[in-house]
């Protein structure tokens, strides 16, 4: 029946006795065993369901053996009742394997509760020693953050003294009405040493003197602020919140000095300083990133710069909305990047969004307003839209001259693009005013060797020699010809070019000579 053949394929013919003979010298072999031996797939599938107590049950009843079989047929039923009940039967060796696997089969839902139960036992083990190391964590963390606070209080209280008294002592009276931000923060400066015993005040005071003369565009005067203020934060232990913060004051005075390098290394230790105690989302985090992209770009590393703008640009659109400072701060300096790889299209899109959002914000007359139209009309200057550009540097101007000093950068290279548009305009005479006044601020704010004042004089000299101005021309260009021989050298491309227009000028004029 199990099988559809006897057991004792031998005995299917011949007489009695040969039958008697086959059936008491061995036992048959098992049904599973026939079955998967069988071409039918069907049967194959039934030989795992009979191997195993199936088999014994049957294979008992049929031992050659007769004081080993099922002593009656009851017996033989009800090792077959036991079967079907799950339960163990007697034809199979009652090893503890055998009992205790009947016993998980019969019983899986009790059985897969209590593993449960174990496993989450073990696992509570597990878990109640891993929320105490985060509860141990977090306690450490809320201490540090108390002991922050506190410190931040502190200081915040003996700065507050610090500047009222320095306030206070900015007397009209005595030094005549015309003080300035200068004259107090160059008295602060002078005082700053009487708080070596109080580091966190200094170092606070000194990030506070250091960005203001970064405002003011006087770089010199701030150098040394922010290198103290980064020494006091780097001594142990370094507060990394306020650590990054100091080397991103420091690396954005190295990117206005135009040392790039030694500004990007500063920019990542502030985002691995800040990064190891605040999310990535966080604003601080954002804007050491951003520092780093714009740092990149200066490096031509235009593929880095993009994608930390991008990556910074998408976290404050989510966590702070459209409608923020900083991310039209994201929009502009993306724009960048993209006027560098010659996107105009993109690029002016970035920067109309980063122009809306900042009137919106802060009105049209504000710098950060100034600096998205000066941008646009790099955008417009770029694209050969000559009179629109002229537009955005003159619109960007009358921002920059209402809100800063007369000698801030800002201004100073506003007038180099005005001078610069006006000679691709093929109007030199109106660019030799607005270069003559970049070229005077910038040779008062910048270093002497700064390039950007050799190239003001070489454009400014274009501008001359177009009109009735070329022996002055020529002397702008002898003395930005030796000075750039003594600084950045012969073979400078700077230096080549404005040696080649002073060869052009020199043999202009020999060639006019009577």
């Amino acid at each position: 029946m199990l099988t559809g053949r006897s057991p004792h394929p031998k005995c299917e013919s011949g007489d009695l006795l040969h039958w008697h003979a086959v059936v008491t010298r061995g036992d048959p072999p098992p049904p599973s065993s026939v079955l998967r031996r069988s071409a039918a797939a069907a049967q194959r599938r039934e030989a795992r369901r009979l191997r195993g107590d199936l088999d014994n049950v049957v294979l008992n009843a049929l031992r050659a053996e007769a004081h080993l079989r099922y002593r009656s047929a009851g017996e033989f039923a009800d090792d077959l009742e036991r079967y079907l009940g799950g339960l163990t039967v007697r034809a199979t060796p009652q090893t503890w394997r055998y009992r205790a696997g009947k016993f998980v089969r019969r019983n899986r839902i009790g059985v897969g509760a209590g593993i449960a139960a174990a496993a989450l036992a073990a696992v509570g083990v597990v878990g109640i020693t891993y929320h105490a190391r985060v509860l141990s964590q977090e306690r450490d963390r809320a201490l540090a953050a108390q002991t922050r606070a506190e410190s931040a209080h502190k200081t915040a209280e003996r700065v507050s003294d610090f500047l009222q008294s320095l306030l206070e002592s900015a007397r009209p009276d005595r030094d005549g009405d015309d003080v300035t931000v200068r004259h107090v923060l160059a008295r602060a400066a002078t005082q700053l040493a009487a708080l070596k015993d109080e580091p966190d005040v200094e170092a606070t005071l000194r990030t506070t003197v250091g960005n203001a003369y970064v405002a003011m565009g006087d770089f010199d005067a701030a150098e040394p602020h922010l290198v103290r203020a980064l020494a006091l934060r780097r001594a142990e232990p370094p507060d990394p919140i306020a650590l990054g913060e100091a080397c991103n004051n420091l690396s954005a005075l190295r990117y206005q000095q135009q040392r790039y390098r030694d500004a990007a290394r500063l920019a990542r230790e502030a985002v691995d300083a800040q990064r190891s105690a605040l999310p990535t989302s966080d604003p601080r985090v954002c804007t050491s990133l951003n520092n780093l992209a714009a740092i990149e770009r200066r490096l031509g590393r235009l593929d880095e710069a993009e994608r930390l703008h991008r990556q910074v640009l998408a976290t404050r659109r989510r966590v702070l909305g459209e409608q923020h400072a900083d991310v039209a701060q994201s929009l502009n300096n993306l724009a960048m990047v993209l006027i560098e790889r010659n996107r105009l299209d993109d690029a002016s899109e970035a920067l109309e969004q980063a122009l809306h959002i900042r009137e919106s914000l802060f009105g049209r007359e504000h710098p950060e307003s100034a600096q998205a139209l000066y941008n646009l009309g790099v955008v417009d200057q770029r694209a050969g839209r000559l009179e629109r550009a002229l537009e955005r540097y003159e619109a960007a101007l009358a921002i920059e001259r209402a809100v800063f000093d007369e000698d801030h950068p800002a201004i100073a290279l506003t007038l180099g693009r005005i001078g610069t548009t006006q000679l691709l305009r093929g109007a030199p005479s109106d660019a030799v005013g607005p270069l003559r006044e970049a070229l005077r601020i910038s040779e008062r704010i910048l270093p002497p060797g700064d390039l950007r004042i050799h190239n003001l004089r070489l454009l400014r000299a274009r501008a001359l020699a177009a009109g009735d101005g070329r022996t002055e021309a020529i002397a702008l260009l002898r003395e930005a010809a030796r000075a750039l021989d003594q600084t950045v050298g012969p073979d400078h491309s700077l230096t080549k070019e404005v040696k080649i227009e002073l060869a052009r000028l020199g043999s202009a004029s020999a060639s006019n000579r009577p």
